[in-house]
């Protein structure tokens, strides 16, 4: 595990244990680490990385790291809790400025797709042993080549996306950040919509609403999984 990563943890855990809960408490104002302004958001939840939140244009959830200092740092129990968090949050943010080897970018994907492959190979010895039927082994098979075929795509899809932010000049961080949040299936506010969409996949339904705010799109994968696409980006995400 990267030393980013595990003192991102390290300060995740350390707000978890704090057990401190925001239920109800409104932000007249806020601005994510990523740009993203949102105005008047009753915090229904403080989880161990993130707050979920509801405000005029629905539901959602703002990830740990891209809370503001302040509302990040008022997650903490006690004056030495707070000290600690600020400085564990700085210096995951400070890790993660660093640039990583290309090579190491989506080394947890390319790991992912290798198991899947071993299991494919190894999976029917194993079944035809436990005394599964042919009709099952051929069923894991086909299941096993189709999860590997959506994985590489997955991943042929995010390397040309972050290609593209490289040669914009986007930051390290930004692109590490959004490289994780794809590889866990996580959708944030201010996430580009073509990256929301290597995470969640094809939505089922696309709806396009104009208003005196001009227009938006709302993506629904079934349930209450719904995007709001405003510019481009994630604006809010219901789940």
């Amino acid at each position: 595990m990267s030393t980013a990563r595990a003192l991102l943890i390290s300060a995740i855990c350390l707000v978890s244990a704090a057990a401190v809960t925001a239920s109800e408490q409104t932000i007249p104002s806020l601005t994510t680490e990523s740009g993203l302004a949102l105005s008047n958001i009753v915090v229904t939840s403080v989880e161990p990385d993130g707050i979920r939140y509801r405000h005029a244009e629905g539901l959602g959830k703002i990830a740990l790291d891209e809370l503001p200092a302040p509302v990040a740092e008022s997650l903490g129990d006690t004056p030495a809790q707070l000290e600690q968090f600020a400085a564990q949050r700085a210096a995951a943010q400070q890790a993660q400025a660093a640039p990583a080897p290309a090579e190491t970018r989506f080394a947890e994907f390319e790991a992912e797709i290798k198991d899947l492959k071993a299991r494919a190979l190894s999976g029917p010895t194993e079944m035809f042993q436990s005394g599964r039927s042919s009709q099952e082994v051929q069923a894991f098979r086909e299941a096993s080549s189709r999860e590997i075929a959506a994985k590489e795509q997955r991943l042929s899809q995010l390397k040309a996306l972050i290609a593209k932010l490289d040669a914009s000049g986007a930051s390290e961080k930004k692109t590490r950040r959004l490289i994780d949040a794809v590889f866990q299936r996580e959708v944030f506010p201010g996430m580009p919509a073509a990256f929301a969409r290597v995470a969640w996949g094809q939505p089922r339904e696309v709806d396009t609403l104009t208003d005196e705010r001009g227009q938006r799109q709302s993506w629904w994968y079934g349930g209450d999984r719904v995007l709001w696409i405003e510019d481009g980006a994630v604006e809010t995400v219901s789940h």
